[in-house]
């Protein structure tokens, strides 16, 4: 036995059958406490839904009603379904036993079912949902409460019949949405979550001209009828379908996305907050990868883009920024601002004039990224000043920049989402080499586990031994094994200074003030694996800044701090610092 509230409020038995409970005033006090069952509703509130501005002089106005309705009901839902207590009348059912209620748990399990991937079954939920579901909820009740509760429900029908749509999006079927959704717009041209949806879906559909006549016509009904302008939502995808009738290139910039990449998860999770914020969300849509050098940003940066590319539908922005190519900043190689601005400019309208200074050009890049739905890397920064000029003035963009130094800035500034990258397990570390050499590794288990200890854990290190390992085919694990252990980083040799640990490393090295770097080659020296602030400040000999504390409350010595900043040294749970394992053998090589 269900109750109906999606429809003509009655009774429907388990043949299908519809039982009539009377009209007028005992629907209503039927439909008001349907609306909570299994609460008691006090007499007051239940006086105000059937009576609203006209209440009766009666001091029991509800006692003939509810007798009325117990008849009906008694002999088929049992006795005391609905009674009496503490001040006001319950209706004792199951929630799911009403129709409104398991269409809003099918609705719930829908999202639960779009946010893990699942649109198909997302879809079919959602169907269920909307199947009892008629164009006029509450029929049969009159006054002015009815009237309230039906406006939300038709908003929540509609809201409903967007998210299908959204689930169909999702399997390709964007003519199918389209034909679906057109005259439910037409009815309700204010709901814009709905037009949203059935504009992508004639966009996707080829049809982006019907798409921008949905919009004017959703335009006019806002001001008319609301008083306003649609929402952000609505007015950038607008943009975006205009952009797109003129045929301007959706770019595609990722690199290739690495191979063989492996764990990551905590990571990917994070960066996954600035995917799905959405333009209007109030959380931060950029997120800073950083760590030290070798560690997996940029891999890390360009595996989760390509994953994230579909829910950026305006293209893809790539750049490397040379933050750390050759002495940095001292030597000038890193990429400048105005260049910067320019090549971003160039990918989002080609045929633009590109005025001069660094000023104008991101300015007009702020102006180009508004109303964009997009994803920019900004790789390999040297210092939150680096990137600062580039970032976007609209939430329709999402950021990750990758740097070796921590950022601080931009977490401060921006509100970003810091992702720290740790050297990886064993196990990801293996999982890495098996990718790129297959069963080699399980032939020679010794030797495997010799070649992923002597990586530490570095990605980059990893890349290097199996790219060593893949050029000699025919020749032994052990041998290389044999190598690593004489000479780690002679093992780990490139002729690619993208790909050869040494030379990554004496990048951020040379990028160091001369105090810092004089630090850094004496902590590779160092006899204990790690220091205190203290005990680094006398390593370098230079005095503390304060008198000596408690090790978590000292100051960090200024050449301290610059080489963590840079990723040259990491703080350990207690306190300490330490350089990772093959930055300290590089370290420890450096000349005085």
């Amino acid at each position: 036995m269900r109750w109906r509230l999606l429809g003509p409020v009655c009774l429907v038995g388990d043949d299908g059958r519809e039982i009539d409970i009377g009209t007028g005033k005992q629907r209503c006090l039927l439909a008001a406490l349907l609306m909570t069952p299994g609460r008691v509703v006090p007499a007051d509130t239940l006086i105000d839904r059937v009576w609203g501005d006209t209440p009766p002089r009666s001091a029991t106005p509800l006692a003939p009603y509810a007798t009325r309705l117990r008849r009906i009901l008694d002999p088929l839902a049992g006795p005391d379904t609905l009674r009496w207590t503490d001040g006001g009348y319950v209706l004792d059912i199951p929630p799911d036993r009403v129709d409104l209620y398991h269409a809003r748990l099918l609705i719930h399990d829908a999202r639960t079912a779009a946010a893990d991937g699942d649109h198909q079954r997302a879809g079919d939920l959602l169907n269920a949902a909307l199947a009892d579901w008629q164009d006029v909820t509450l029929a049969g009740v009159p006054g002015a409460w009815a009237e309230r509760v039906r406006a939300g429900l038709d908003r929540e029908r509609l809201d409903a019949i967007a998210q299908l749509g959204r689930a169909g999006l999702r399997l390709g079927r964007a003519a199918e949405v389209a034909e679906r959704l057109i005259p439910f717009a037409a009815e309700e041209p204010t709901a814009e979550g709905l037009v949203e949806v059935l504009m992508r879906a004639l966009a996707e559909a080829g049809r982006p001209t019907q798409a921008l006549e949905e919009y004017a016509r959703a335009q006019a009904a806002i001001a008319d009828q609301l008083g306003t302008t649609p929402g952000p939502g609505l007015t950038e995808l607008h943009t975006r379908i205009l952009r797109a009738t003129h045929e301007t290139p959706v770019p595609a910039q990722l690199p290739p996305a690495p191979p063989g990449f492996t764990g990551r998860t905590p990571e990917t999770a994070l960066l996954d907050t600035i995917r799905d914020a959405g333009p209007a969300a109030g959380t931060s849509r950029l997120a800073v990868i950083t760590g030290p050098p070798g560690i997996g940003k940029s891999a890390l940066a360009t595996h989760w883009g390509h994953h994230a590319a579909p829910d950026f539908p305006d293209g893809q922005l790539y750049l490397d920024l040379r933050g750390f190519d050759g002495d940095s900043d001292r030597s000038g190689t890193a990429m400048t601002t105005a260049e910067a601005a320019r090549n971003l400019i160039v990918a989002l309208d080609p045929g633009r004039p590109i005025p001069d200074g660094p000023d104008a050009r991101t300015g007009m890049l702020r102006s180009l990224l508004t109303g964009r739905r997009m994803l920019l890397v900004l790789d390999n920064a040297r210092d939150a000043a680096h990137v600062r000029p580039l970032l976007p003035g609209t939430p329709g963009v999402a950021v990750v920049v990758t740097s070796r130094d921590r950022l601080d800035g931009l977490v401060a500034s921006h509100g970003a989402i810091p992702v720290v990258l740790d050297p990886l397990t064993h196990r990801y570390a293996r999982q890495l080499l098996a990718g790129r050499l297959g069963n080699r590794l399980a032939a020679e288990p010794d030797a495997a586990s010799a070649l992923v200890d002597a990586a530490a854990g570095l990605p980059l290190a990893l890349v290097a031994i199996a790219a060593r390992a893949a050029l000699r085919p025919g020749r032994p694990l052990t041998g290389l094994a044999a190598e690593l252990a004489a000479s780690r980083l002679d093992g780990m040799r490139s002729p690619d200074a993208a790909t050869d640990p040494r030379t990554v490393f004496s990048r951020s090295y040379r990028a160091l003030s001369p105090a810092a770097a004089r630090l850094f080659r004496l902590l590779g020296t160092h006899p204990a694996p790690d220091v205190t602030t203290a005990e680094a400040a006398a390593l370098s000999e230079t005095p503390p800044l304060d008198p000596p504390r408690p090790e978590a409350s000292q100051p960090e010595a200024p050449a301290l701090a610059e080489l963590a900043a840079a990723g040259l040294l990491t703080e350990r749970p207690t306190g300490r610092w330490a350089v990772p394992d093959l930055l300290r053998i590089f370290a420890a090589g450096l000349p005085d």
